[in-house]
């Protein structure tokens, strides 16, 4: 019951994606665990602009620590606000007795004049080139979204969130088995970290448990080798940075976690099926 659930709201997300709107789901509570690999690429944000941003891993770990405040505001509802680099974003509390999530639907550059003074702080403060920064807000929705509008299609989503919050079991502390959790453990980090140098090594620390282990859930409930998600990750940004940014395919490579811009394109090219210079001019 619950996996068809699921996947009824992956589709659902996949449709709204389909309609421009870029939403982003994060769960405040480790009950969702034993799911998050199922949502995982809903995790992160797809604009250029939080691309850079995630380039920089103190930026990004601000990012995740002012999280508590959003959920300070979520107690009153639903709200309009800009983030301290700057992009401006709707939030949605998921709720089931308690708030144990929030859908962002962001990307969005409205009061240009307040931005500006955040994106230099963010700038001077993580060492992130001013201009890449601005050609990435550039690239942001000018235009707020109509509220009534977003809310009729988003609360469906939330909706579903609460009846599966309320299916999970309440007897383990993650929600799910030992296995589904040190995947969405890994997952967790390698949506971080993709940027760095990730091994097994890395992963099996993190967990605490052997190389084997490691690989044979991860490839078990994902359907994806270690190596082949951290690829997939990897491009999907690159894909990000391409069609929103005018940087160059080399800055791009080190972007995503590529030392070596030949190696990053073959391996674009093997994924994509077309090499990264193609794949923007199309």
């Amino acid at each position: 019951m619950i996996s068809t659930l699921i996947n009824d709201m992956i589709m659902y997300i996949e449709f709204l994606k389909s309609q421009g709107i870029r939403l982003t789901i994060h769960f405040r509570t480790n009950k969702f665990s034993s799911l998050m690999y199922a949502f995982s690429k809903y995790n992160i944000h797809s604009s250029s602009f939080c691309n850079l941003i995630k380039s920089n891993p103190e930026a990004w770990q601000h990012c995740v620590r002012r999280q508590e405040k959003i959920y300070e505001k979520l107690k009153k509802g639903p709200f309009w606000g800009m983030c301290y680099a700057g992009v401006e974003e709707y939030i949605f509390p998921l709720q089931y007795q308690e708030i144990f999530g929030f859908i962002s639907v962001s990307g969005y550059a409205v009061k240009e004049e307040t931005a500006l003074m955040r994106i230099r702080n963010v700038s001077e403060q993580y060492q992130i080139i001013l201009p890449r920064l601005m050609e990435a807000y550039q690239n942001l929705e000018h235009q707020q979204p109509d509220f009534h509008r977003l809310n009729t299609v988003i609360k469906p989503l939330c909706h579903m969130f609460s009846h599966a919050y309320a299916m999970l079991p309440n007897a383990a502390p993650g929600g799910g088995s030992i296995a589904q959790n040190m995947v969405s453990k890994m997952i967790e980090y390698i949506n971080r970290h993709y940027a760095e140098k990730i091994s097994l090594a890395d992963l099996s620390a993190l967990c605490n448990v052997s190389y084997s282990t490691v690989s044979h859930n991860f490839k078990r409930i994902t359907g994806y080798g270690v190596r082949e998600y951290i690829a997939l990750v990897r491009m999907t940004n690159a894909k990000i940075l391409l069609m929103n940014t005018g940087l160059s395919i080399n800055e791009i490579s080190g972007l995503v976690g590529y030392e070596d811009s030949n190696y990053f394109t073959n391996s674009f090219r093997n994924m994509v099926g077309i090499p990264p210079q193609k794949f923007r001019n199309q």
